[in-house]
């Protein structure tokens, strides 16, 4: 039994290496990742408005046997079970791929290294991002026993990267990704940021019932979300029509026996320049879904795009992103100003409450969309008579817009100092972007980006008109 075995060299070596790597390499970056994450949890966000919540460092499987563990859930897994004559383990198997395809798996140290480094770096390289309140004392004087929940218009897929990097200095939040996402290196990177993914039309039971537990234990644990509640990228510009589903997820978290609350704070999140306009605008003309390859193949040619203009040196910034957010809608004063005593009402009855409350938010968020230059000169000359419009005609219709706009809640948009240097951008990025011209003196838009203007132009539509 003891004695010797000849092997060979290379034999030896692989051994040694993998006994190294298994015995003493792994285990000390495991104790180094773990001691980073502490340290990144008691001390990274003690300046944070809203405090990191313990369930937000749950390991993945310690998560997933939790969402397994859940009543609905078990009777989900039954009825699959019943439904497809497959078995209970084959049911259970299901449920819990689909529990490991949500929960996030954030690194907080990572998090906060990546969104005030480099993330941060490259944002601020595109857009010149501003966050604005109207009231800027509402987040920190949430108490500790409010969940805060952000409900945001969705304008592009960096939406979730503007947001990260604005509320840096105040929260953490978990963002709802969509599924456009899971692939391989950005779905391990943005759970690792703490987003969690969903499928916005999945219709099948069981993952409604895994996707309404994790909300459900996320909110009723005062973990910070964020999610887009249009569910999807407009085409056209205007807000779409609400979807419910991640709402009432988070409605129904809220129960009468515990003194939790939750607090509904709408954003609204506006851009000199969307990544995608033109993707939107060719998928619409042609009638396509936007599939995961096709916004691939988009993705990757705009990158080479960008990366050709940065070697011929003709690239600029991108221009403004502004995020404003809204005064907090508290869940149990809401629901008692609605004569609802708790969510635990019937399905319809809650229901009609959630699309609601939808409806309010959605109206709270077109209120607060920011007016940037680019989308306020679309609407100006948008609106022009047909002979297009002088540039002082111009100016003066832009400051009768905005002299209007400065009786809306909180900071204005463009400071009355800026906003002759605002028109001039504006024209100028849209005349870059060739949808206006200039003719006999007179600016025009170009037929043939008119609906990239009408994009824009529409975002503010219902403030301007």
């Amino acid at each position: 039994m003891l004695e010797p075995v000849a092997v060979p060299f290379l034999v030896f070596v692989a051994l040694v290496v993998a006994c190294g790597f298994l015995l003493v390499l792994r285990p000390y970056w495991r104790r180094r990742r773990e001691r980073r994450e502490r340290e990144a949890f008691d001390v990274g966000p003690a300046n944070l408005a809203i405090r990191l919540r313990p369930f937000q460092l749950l390991r993945p499987a310690a998560a997933v046997s939790l969402l397994m563990a859940d009543r609905k859930v078990q009777e989900a897994v039954a009825a699959r079970a019943a439904e497809t004559a497959t078995g209970r383990s084959a049911a259970a198997a299901e449920a819990r791929r689909y529990a490991r395809e949500i929960v996030p798996a954030l690194r907080a140290g990572f998090y906060s290294r990546m969104v005030q480094g480099p993330i941060r770096e490259i944002l601020f390289r595109l857009f010149r991002v501003q966050v604005r309140h109207t009231d800027e004392s509402a987040l920190p004087a949430l108490s500790v026993g409010t969940t805060p929940v952000f409900v945001m218009n969705h304008r592009s897929n960096f939406d979730y990267v503007i947001a990260a990097v604005a509320l840096r200095h105040r929260v953490i939040p978990s963002f709802a990704v969509g599924e456009w996402a899971r692939y391989w290196p950005l779905e391990p990177f943005l759970r690792a940021l703490g987003g969690y993914f969903v499928r916005r039309n999945s219709n099948n039971p069981l993952y409604r019932a895994v996707l309404a537990s994790y909300v459900g234990h996320a909110t009723r644990l005062r973990v910070p979300q964020a999610f887009f509640v249009e569910g999807r990228l407009s085409s056209n510009g205007t807000m779409g029509k609400p979807r419910l589903g991640l709402l009432d997820y988070a409605v129904r978290a809220l129960t009468p026996d515990e003194p939790r609350d939750i607090a509904f704070i709408p954003a609204a999140l506006n851009y000199d320049r969307v990544i995608e306009d033109k993707n939107l605008q060719f998928f619409k003309a042609r009638g396509w879904t936007p599939t995961r390859f096709r916004s691939w193949r988009a993705s990757s040619s705009f990158l080479v795009h960008q990366l050709w203009l940065r070697l011929s040196r003709r690239w600029r910034p991108f221009g403004g992103a502004t995020l404003v957010l809204g005064k907090p809608i508290g869940l149990r004063a809401w629901l008692a100003a609605q004569g609802i005593d708790s969510p635990e009402v019937t399905r319809g009855k809650r229901f009609d409450a959630v699309r609601q409350l939808a409806d309010q938010l959605m109206g709270e968020i077109a209120d607060l969309m920011p007016v940037l230059p680019v989308p306020l000169m679309a609407s100006v000359v948008r609106d022009a008579p047909s002979p297009g419009i002088t540039a002082q005609e111009a100016r003066a219709a832009a400051f009768r817009v905005l002299e209007k706009l400065t009786a809306r809640r909180g900071a204005p948009d463009i400071p009355r100092a800026d906003w002759g240097e605002a028109v001039e951008f504006g024209v100028r990025l849209l005349m870059q972007r060739r949808m206006v011209g200039a003719a006999d003196g007179r600016l025009r838009i170009l037929d043939a980006r008119r609906p990239l203007l009408e994009y824009y132009a529409n975002s503010i539509a219902h403030l301007v008109g």
